[in-house]
């Protein structure tokens, strides 16, 4: 699929614009860049360049098409949907949301796979086809150029730009007129490359079958990290290796060995606590009573926005009433909202009184149940989790816990607001990014149900342990290569635990573009094309992301936005909050962007005329 090897235009002059990266975020600013040629009726000649690091457009390598069906979404099938239902429309005819392809594949009525959750190949096959799709129906004055590379360096000459890839020096192609970068984890420092690893220490997990081949069934590994990323680790070395989870007459699994697994899993994190899972059930939530902009606005700083004293405050209250109006309707009572908070925590005082054995709403006890304690056991996470399944399946509707935490996915999009562009003070913005984004991503965006059985399974099987869960000491023993998780008495630094790992896998996802991980970035920072945001709001805080204007324009190191160099999805992480790798509202710059490159095109074509 690679065309045009050389730096020659294929028509003249043409307008030249690159794309790199062509996973969801790519393809979406691809979709709407096609969608406004056609509305705009643009007749100039545009050579367009899609850089992606394998051959899987529009998927990238988060949503490939090759992986297995066991790792599977943790964003339900009505979720999702590749076409923005914004005008102009899409190039494409019969432009169908996700459930909609699925029930047009299948044959089955669209309501049977709106809740589910399906896996990421079939999603990056929709994406795939989607990609196809809008190639087959370009406009004829594009000329598509699809590069397997990895893109290492961009050089600004002039008002243009030259791309530079992995692959060699001839391969770099000159005078784009813009560039939008839309890396997404590879941005962040993700390495995503084929090699099969063989050292005792496996960096990033993907794409598994081959990252996680070497690990031998006779060894014992640690996961570090336990979120979505350990239980696809888990999956690959159980599941993937010919494991079999049997459906139990409780409706829970139970685990068949396949006597390839490893020999024990030691999952770790730093709080030791499982990601909370979930149905595909909406949030019964229709409002937010107190995260409110009035309420925000009444405490607003010319400092910033404080987190501890503004924010946090009306979090808590949203819980707490969507707690309780869980409750009370469990018991045939109506929660009824009033402005004075106080109101409120009398009809809860009045209600425990009335129903003594109703657990009470505390904060600390949703985010941690394990407060205070230097380490979990295994038997208390099992019960945990155990606990967490079921309350997970009777979903926000029934259960005050999934209520709660559920809460936070209707608050975030008005955070997001608050969050973007420095408007929080520096240290609550630093707050935020080290321990509260954290806390918010394991309760509101857990795992699907069928993921957590998965894992309670093993547990029960003997395969994972828990009993190093809650932040061990780690070191590495120089004479094999090999580590060792141990815990130490607080006070005696005496040895509690120890066990011996033969392999250690590193499960933490990259959050925000880390230019010394990445070649492409620590370049662009380097030359100066762009630069760290800093939140300066009554303090310092120099965040992980890419600087970018409200535009999506990266700034350079003076802070002048860039008009021809612009950023969508994970490289704004950090200036912008949950970016969402499948929404199309969340952080959206590809609408303007697109609107921004026709005009563009539009004035190119017009000083072009002028001077002829």
């Amino acid at each position: 699929m690679v065309s045009s090897p050389n730096n020659q235009s294929s028509v003249g002059n043409c307008y030249k614009l690159g794309i790199v990266g062509l996973g969801p975020k790519g393809l979406f600013a691809l979709e709407r860049f096609l969608a406004e040629i056609k509305d705009r009726e643009i007749t100039s000649f545009i050579e367009l360049h899609i850089y992606n690091q394998n051959p899987f457009f529009g998927s990238g390598n988060v949503y490939r098409s090759d992986q297995p069906n066991y790792l599977i979404m943790n964003y339900a099938n009505k979720n999702i949907d590749i076409w923005c239902r914004e005008k102009p429309d899409a190039v494409v005819d019969g432009a169908l949301n996700f459930s909609d392809w699925i029930a047009q594949r299948t044959g089955a009525p669209v309501s049977i796979n709106t809740d589910k959750f399906s896996s990421r190949a079939l999603v990056g096959t929709y994406l795939e086809k989607a990609f196809l799709r809008l190639r087959e129906s370009s406009p004829k004055n594009i000329f598509w150029h699809t590069h397997i590379a990895t893109v290492t360096n961009i050089i600004k000459v002039g008002k243009q730009f030259t791309i530079e890839t992995d692959i060699d020096t001839s391969s770099k192609i000159s005078n784009f007129d813009v560039v939008l970068l839309t890396t997404g984890h590879l941005g962040a420092g993700a390495k995503f490359d084929e090699k099969v690893t063989k050292s005792h220490y496996i960096d990033f997990i993907y794409p598994t079958r081959s990252k996680l081949l070497s690990i031998s069934k006779l060894s014992s590994i640690a996961i570090q990290g336990f979120g979505l990323t350990c239980i696809d680790a888990i999956l690959e070395v159980t599941e993937g290796r010919g494991g079999v989870f049997k459906v139990t007459s409780e409706n829970n699994y139970a685990y068949e060995r396949s006597a390839k697994e490893p020999t024990c899993i030691y999952p770790f994190s730093r709080t030791g606590l499982p990601m909370f899972p979930r149905s595909g059930a909406g949030d019964d939530i229709n409002s937010l009573f107190f995260f409110t902009n009035e309420n925000i606005a009444a405490t607003k700083s010319p400092t910033g926005v404080s987190f501890l004293k503004t924010l946090l405050p009306l979090i808590k209250k949203e819980c707490y009433f969507r707690y309780y109006s869980v409750l009370f309707k469990n018991r045939n009572r109506k929660l009824k909202y009033h402005h004075d908070f106080q109101n409120i925590v009398a009809q809860v005082r009045q209600f425990h009184i009335d129903f003594t054995s109703e657990e009470k709403f505390d904060w600390c006890k949703i985010i941690d149940p394990f407060l205070n304690q230097q380490y979990i056991s295994h038997t208390e996470m099992v019960n945990y989790i155990t606990y967490l399944i079921s309350e997970a399946k009777k979903g926000p509707k029934e259960s005050a816990l999934m209520a709660a935490v559920g809460t936070w996915r209707t608050i975030s999009p008005v955070f997001n607001k608050i969050y973007s562009f420095g408007r929080l003070d520096a240290e609550s913005h630093k707050l935020f990014d080290e321990q509260y984004f954290g806390l918010f991503n394991r309760i509101a965006y857990g795992p699907p149900i069928e993921n957590m059985q998965k894992i309670l399974a093993l547990a029960k099987a003997g395969i994972i342990c828990f009993d190093m869960i809650r932040n061990p000491q780690l070191i590495e023993l120089k004479e094999t290569g090999e580590y060792q998780l141990f815990y130490l008495q607080k006070h005696s630094k005496k040895t509690l635990k120890k066990v011996h790992i033969h392999t250690l896998i590193n499960a933490r996802i990259p959050r925000s573009s880390i230019p010394s991980n990445n070649t492409l970035y620590h370049n662009l920072i380097k030359d100066g094309l762009l630069r760290i945001f800093c939140n300066t709001n009554g303090g310092n805080y120099i965040s992980k992301g890419i600087d970018i204007d409200f535009k999506g324009r990266g700034r350079d190191i003076n802070g002048n936005a860039q008009a021809g160099l612009s950023l969508y999805g994970t490289p704004t992480e950090g200036v912008t909050y949950d970016n969402d790798t499948l929404s199309r509202r969340r952080n959206n710059f590809a609408s303007q962007w697109a609107k921004d490159v026709i005009l563009n095109i539009q004035n190119k074509a017009t000083k072009e005329k002028a001077i002829e």
